[in-house]
C-alpha cells in the first residue's frame, strides 16, 4: 500500500502542514507529487482539495488513522516536483505558507479558446535561421560561458553592458549554445510592457519553439503554454516573474535582464525576489544564472567582484 502526503488548499497556518493519505488501488497510477486532488478532510470529512507534495510507503501516523483520497482533479507529472521543492524554499526563505507557494508555482488547469495571432505577426513568425553577429567582446564573452559550461561551472553570471550594447545577442547565443544541448532557457523581463516585442526579437533566432508568460494571459492560456513547455515543444520562455515557474524539464540557463529593476521583487504573498529564486530553481537543474544590466544592483555588482559571480 502507498500514501500520500498532502498540503489541503487552507491558507491557515493551523493547517500549514502535509495531511497523509491512503492511495486507493484505482488511483495508484494517477497520483504523482503536484497531483491535485479531492480528499476528506476534518471532523466532517468534507471534500477538500489538496496538493500531493510526495509519495511514500511509510507513514509517520498509525494506518488506522489515515482516510483514503477521494479522487484526482488534475494530474501533474514528475517535472513539478522541483517546482514543489521550490515551493518549500519559497515558503522556508519568504515566511509564506505552502499552499500559498504552491498556488503561486503550480499552473492552474482551466479551458480557454485559442486565440488566432494577426497576419502581420504569421510573417513575422514564418523567418528562416538567422545569425547573429557579435563584436569582439560579446563573442569572448560567449566563448567565456561557454567554456565554463562545458567545465561544469554554473557560478552566477553578470553582464555590465549600457542600454544599446549589445547584452540581447550575447543572451541569445547563450540560449543557441543551451537549445543545442537539448536543454531550456528562461528569459525574465521587468516588465509585462515587454513581452511582444521581445518575444518577437527572439522568434527571429528560434521560430515558434519561443513563447510567452505573463499575467495578461488567461489562466487557460498560461495552462496551455506550460503544457507546451512540459511536452518539450517550446525551448525559451519570456516573460515576468512568472515566467520562472515554468514547467520545463530540463532548465539549462535563467537569463533576468534589467536585473536591479524592483519588479522583480513580488508585492503580493509569497513575498519572493525572483533572483533568489532563479538561483534556487538553477541548482537544482545545474542550470547558469546570468544577469544583465546596465547599472547592476549592488549586491550583484558585489558579488561579481568578490568572485561569487
Amino acid at each position: 500500500m502507498r500514501y500520500a502526503n498532502i498540503i489541503i488548499n487552507i491558507s491557515h497556518e493551523a493547517v500549514d502542514r502535509p495531511f497523509t493519505y491512503i492511495i486507493p488501488d484505482r488511483l495508484q497510477d494517477s497520483i504523482h507529487p503536484g497531483t491535485r486532488v479531492t480528499v476528506p478532510f476534518g471532523n466532517g470529512n468534507k471534500d477538500t482539495m489538496g496538493y500531493v507534495l510526495e509519495i511514500t510507503d511509510h507513514p509517520s501516523v498509525p494506518i488506522a488513522r489515515l482516510k483514503e483520497i477521494t479522487e484526482v482533479v488534475f494530474a501533474q507529472d514528475a517535472t513539478d516536483s522541483k517546482l514543489i521543492e521550490v515551493a518549500g524554499y519559497i515558503k522556508e526563505q519568504y515566511g509564506s505558507t505552502m499552499i500559498n507557494a504552491l498556488k503561486t508555482v503550480l499552473p492552474t488547469k482551466k479551458a480557454y479558446r485559442a486565440k488566432k495571432r494577426k497576419q502581420a505577426d504569421a510573417k513575422e513568425l514564418a523567418t528562416a535561421d538567422v545569425e547573429v553577429t557579435l563584436n569582439d567582446t560579446q563573442q569572448a564573452i560567449v566563448d567565456d560561458f561557454v567554456r565554463g559550461y562545458e567545465n561544469g561551472d554554473r557560478k552566477p553570471c553578470l553582464i555590465h553592458g549600457i542600454t544599446g550594447s549589445g547584452k540581447t545577442e550575447v543572451y541569445i547565443e547563450m540560449i543557441r549554445y543551451i537549445v543545442s544541448l537539448g536543454k531550456q532557457a528562461i528569459v525574465l523581463i521587468p516588465e509585462i510592457g515587454l513581452s511582444y516585442q521581445t518575444e518577437m526579437r527572439f522568434r527571429k533566432y528560434f521560430g515558434d519553439r519561443v513563447s510567452i508568460m505573463n499575467s495578461t494571459l488567461a489562466a487557460g492560456e498560461r495552462y496551455e503554454h506550460c503544457e507546451k513547455a512540459r511536452r518539450g515543444e517550446i525551448d525559451v520562455i519570456i516573460g515576468p516573474r512568472s515566467a520562472l515557474f515554468t514547467p520545463f524539464g530540463s532548465v539549462g540557463i535563467i537569463i533576468i535582464d534589467e536585473e536591479h529593476e524592483n519588479t522583480y521583487k513580488s508585492e503580493s504573498v509569497p513575498r519572493y525576489h525572483a533572483r533568489e529564486v532563479a538561483l534556487k530553481l538553477a541548482s537544482m537543474h545545474n542550470a547558469t544564472v546570468v544577469l544583465g544590466s546596465a547599472t547592476p544592483s549592488v549586491d550583484s555588482y558585489y558579488h561579481a567582484k568578490n568572485g561569487d559571480y
